[in-house]
């Protein structure tokens, strides 16, 4: 049986914001990045209550209920047919075996029910061909919100 077969998706909880913070920082971490940046990107990983009310944030977990993947979006309050993806990171064990594809058809998935055709990626630089085999393209740079003086990725994912 695929991996991907034994995941369930589900939307994150309150309770949630701990293991989901752990995984986004190992996740980053497992691009090989060193201690100094990865300091500086501990507070913007950072998963809360309060952003979780902001956002539509799902996880997705292995049968044993482990975190494999978590995912977030927030829904433009001017343009609610644009939406930015705030969070997407796949656990460094289960990296390329489907977590990131499951994870996007399920996002697709709910973007369309939020009625969004725009999705908005600032991407790190290592992630950026992985959003361009979903359709994605680069429109500029803009700033790191975690690293000063890093520009990254800004990306276009249209759903229509």
């Amino acid at each position: 049986m695929p991996f991907v077969d034994s995941l369930h998706i589900r939307d994150a909880l309150d309770s949630d914001c701990e293991r989901m913070s752990a995984l986004c920082f190992a996740s980053k971490a497992a691009w090989g990045y060193d201690a100094t940046f990865m300091e500086l990107c501990r507070e913007p990983l950072r998963v809360t209550p309060a952003k979780l009310r902001a956002w539509t944030a799902r996880v997705v977990e292995d049968g044993s209920s482990t975190l494999v993947g978590v995912y977030a979006f927030s829904v433009e309050s001017e343009k609610r047919s644009e939406a930015e993806l705030e969070l997407m990171f796949v656990a460094p064990e289960a990296m390329r075996r489907g977590v990131g594809r499951l994870m996007a058809d399920d996002l697709r998935s709910e973007l369309r029910q939020s009625g969004v055709d725009t999705l908005w990626i600032l991407s790190d630089v290592q992630a950026e061909p992985f959003y361009a085999k979903l359709g994605a393209t680069r429109v500029g740079m803009r700033p790191s919100d975690a690293v000063p003086n890093r520009s990254l990725p800004w990306l276009r994912l249209c759903l229509g």
